[in-house]
């Protein structure tokens, strides 16, 4: 019986202050979760994904559509995805 692997987590940070969204991919990359980042929402639609992450942290306050416009348009098309709103 072949042995099951659980996979990492994987988030993707949407914030648009850079020491931000490094410092935040960094602290989730080095408790072992795969993450990445973009800045804007339409960022991530650009380079448009095959499959969301696990997990979306998504700024309120972003250039173009804003956090919590992109949360519920996700939480429609992809209804088990979390999503972590933060705001400075």
């Amino acid at each position: 019986m072949p042995h099951l692997v659980a996979r990492p987590l994987t988030t993707l940070v949407i914030e648009d202050q850079d020491e931000l969204n490094e410092l935040l991919v960094s602290t989730i990359r080095s408790e072992g979760y795969v993450s990445g980042g973009v800045r804007s929402v339409e960022e991530y639609e650009r380079r448009g994904a095959s499959a969301p992450p696990d997990i979306f942290i998504v700024d309120l306050n972003l250039p173009g559509e804003d956090g919590l416009s992109f949360a519920g348009r996700i939480r429609e098309q992809h209804p088990q995805v979390g999503i972590i709103m933060l705001t400075a």
